[in-house]
């Protein structure tokens, strides 16, 4: 399995902040064994952001095999200004597996719209569900990693 990139030096640039989260979604996506999904990452100015008051956010382009991720201003912020020992790189991590396991239940979040009115349930029990495997999956990681 692949190592979760950590930068080794402080990042200076967007792209350097572009560059990481390219290195941790390709990890993320062999780690959840979703390989074949073509991805691109947006930072802000550069694509119309879905939420602001997230670390980032996804967009599924079904059956397309394709999503995008947008970046949030203050994680780039953050990236830029953060001690390379600093717990926000472990929380970046999270925050990567979190929104890539939306890939994973996209298409039952999608049929559930399609289905059901009630679209806050959706939203809620779609964001429970993506916590609670964000937690068992990342713990997972945690724990192999220890070990090696």
């Amino acid at each position: 399995m692949k190592k979760i990139p950590y930068p080794d030096k402080p990042l200076k640039t967007n792209e350097d902040v572009r560059k990481h989260f390219e290195g941790l979604v390709s990890v993320a996506v062999s780690w959840l064994q979703i390989d074949g999904y073509c991805f691109t990452v947006h930072l802000p100015g550069e694509e119309a952001h879905e939420k602001e008051d997230c670390a980032a956010s996804i967009r599924v382009k079904y059956p397309y095999k394709k999503f995008e991720l947008y970046v949030q201003q203050d994680s780039v912020t953050k990236c830029l200004r953060e001690n390379l020992s600093s717990p926000y790189w472990l929380n970046t991590e999270a925050c990567i597996f979190h929104e890539l396991i939306h890939v994973i239940l996209w298409r039952g979040v999608e049929l559930a719209h399609d289905r059901y009115t009630r679209s806050k349930e959706i939203d809620d029990e779609n964001e429970f569900t993506t916590d609670h495997l964000t937690a068992v999956i990342y713990g997972l990681v945690k724990s192999f990693r220890k070990k090696k």
